[in-house]
């Protein structure tokens, strides 16, 4: 398979990625010096499972703690209720997102699919829109956090710097590290405090906020940050201490890695000199279809490149909050070919690249919208979901549950690829094949006495096409012999359960 990609599709790329404004654990103790000092509440904190007075008093303050509460009382696991599905906590889970603002009133139908994470809009942690006059603040995103929130997503706020009054922009927006540091951590503080959940000085319903992520993408020339790798390690060290203070919970994300070339040698490589002031790492990546096993930018495998970033940050979290593939047709500049990409290649490469980064060790991928045309409609098309969209339901709804910490690599050969994973004491296999053409593979070890095979891809040409999901997917049951059964393999990847 060919996975090189050219210097101008990488340039296309880096437009695409800024025109669509969609920027966006591990428990760390409190360092040492920094002591919470707030009163203790009466009351216990939204999302900690317990439905106290204040909260049975007033029932919209924070309804996910009183229906964990009564599901914890009838003997089921706590969950919150989503209307059509309960979306159940799950630590594991590597379902998020990235979600533009014009997307925040589809917070319902997100934690329908099951998604658990969605990174916000870089305006909802600007310095700007939350301070825009010294000491006075403006909470425009509270009931979008608390949306999400409620329904059981937990929302990745990204800090920005930059502020007209404090820190104003030079040059084409440009800006850098603040010269008063002491009015940027306030600001910090009162963020974080707004959303810890602790039911003092808390937004309206207590919504929670447990991570924050400090920029983006501060090693791409063409984002708005512009400073020295040394500043911007100040710029989380004192992000960091401001957080801590304000929420000792709460989780710290580095900015997101455009380029790996910034992170062994460049930009992220002094960074990580200076400071190890956070608690998750995070890597964008974006590229064609079947190049899921390389970095868009360089002929890198994944696997390489994320062993440099274990030898550097050790056995921190690593997310990917940025990964996608377009829609459509794109122009190689260099050699005037045209690139075309179709709905099924789309949602081919969807699941992929959650099967095969999560085996790899990326802990949450969240899959951005990236799509000639409206690209705040995330993975839609004129307001109608894409085959993509129903793929990723299909996915989260047979995998999610499983022993993610568990995933078995059966086979990565031959180019052809198969994963087991465990769900419910039941086995579940995801293969595909990048060959062209179709192989025959055998799954074995198979407990029961018949399997189900699904394909993930739905069996139309566009997600127009689907009036039902229950029918949309090709499947079949088949007899197995002697333990094992032996299936046709395509460029689609299919879902073998017991």
């Amino acid at each position: 398979m060919n996975k090189k990609i050219t210097i101008a599709i990488i340039a296309f790329i880096g437009v695409v990625v800024v025109s669509t404004g969609v920027y966006f654990a591990l428990k760390k103790p409190t360092p040492v010096g920094l002591q919470n000092n707030k009163p203790v509440s009466q009351n216990g904190k939204c999302g900690d499972g317990i439905c106290d007075a204040k909260e049975k008093a007033n029932p919209n303050l924070c309804s996910q703690d009183c229906t964990q509460s009564a599901a914890s009382s009838n003997g089921s696991k706590p969950s919150v209720s989503t209307g059509n599905k309960i979306n159940v906590a799950d630590p594991d889970s590597p379902f998020g997102v990235t979600v533009g603002e014009s997307s925040y009133q589809n917070y319902q139908e997100f934690s329908n699919l099951g998604v658990k994470y969605a990174r916000l809009s870089e305006k909802v942690g600007a310095w700007q829109i939350v301070e825009p006059q010294p000491g006075q603040f403006q909470w425009n995103y509270d009931d979008a956090i608390r949306n999400f929130n409620n329904s059981g997503i937990k929302p990745v706020i990204n800090i920005k710097a930059l502020s007209n009054w404090a820190n104003p922009p030079v040059g084409n927006k440009k800006y850098g590290l603040p010269k008063d540091l002491n009015a940027y951590s306030n600001f910090v503080k009162k963020l974080v405090e707004r959303y810890d959940g602790d039911g003092i000085d808390d937004a309206p319903g207590s919504p929670k906020v447990e991570y924050w992520q400090i920029d983006n993408e501060v090693d791409a020339k063409f984002m708005a940050w512009d400073d020295t790798p040394e500043n911007y390690a100040i710029l989380v060290d004192t992000s960091y201490k401001a957080i801590k203070e304000a929420n000792p919970d709460a989780q710290v994300v580095l900015s997101g890695v455009q380029n790996p070339s910034n992170f062994s040698t460049g930009y992220f490589s002094t960074v990580l000199e200076k400071t190890n002031s956070f608690d998750i790492f995070d890597v964008h990546i974006y590229g064609l279809k079947d190049q899921y096993e390389n970095h868009m930018f360089e002929d890198l495998s994944l696997s390489d490149y994320l062993a440099q970033i274990r030898q550097k940050i050790g056995n921190k979290p690593i997310w990917a909050t940025e990964v996608a593939t377009f829609v459509g047709s794109m122009k190689n500049k260099n050699d005037g070919s045209t690139v075309n990409q179709t709905e099924k290649d789309q949602a081919t490469e969807l699941l992929k690249r959650y099967v095969y980064y999560k085996k790899s060790g990326i802990d949450i991928i969240f899959w951005s919208n990236w799509r000639i045309g409206n690209a705040n409609d995330w993975i839609k098309r004129g307001g109608n979901p894409m085959l993509s969209y129903y793929t990723f339901e299909k996915t989260i709804e047979i995998l999610e549950g499983s022993d993610w910490k568990n995933i078995q690599k059966i086979q990565e050969s031959d180019d052809i690829y198969i994963y087991k994973f465990t769900k419910n004491n039941k086995s579940i296999w995801v293969a595909w094949n990048d060959n062209p053409d179709q192989k025959q593979v055998t799954i074995s070890n198979i407990t029961s006495q018949q399997i189900k095979l699904t394909e993930a891809v739905p069996k139309y040409d566009s997600g127009s096409q689907v009036t039902d999901y229950n029918s949309a997917f090709n499947a079949a049951t088949k007899t197995v012999t002697g333990g094992a059964v032996n299936i046709a393999v395509g460029i689609s990847p299919v879902f073998v359960e017991e």
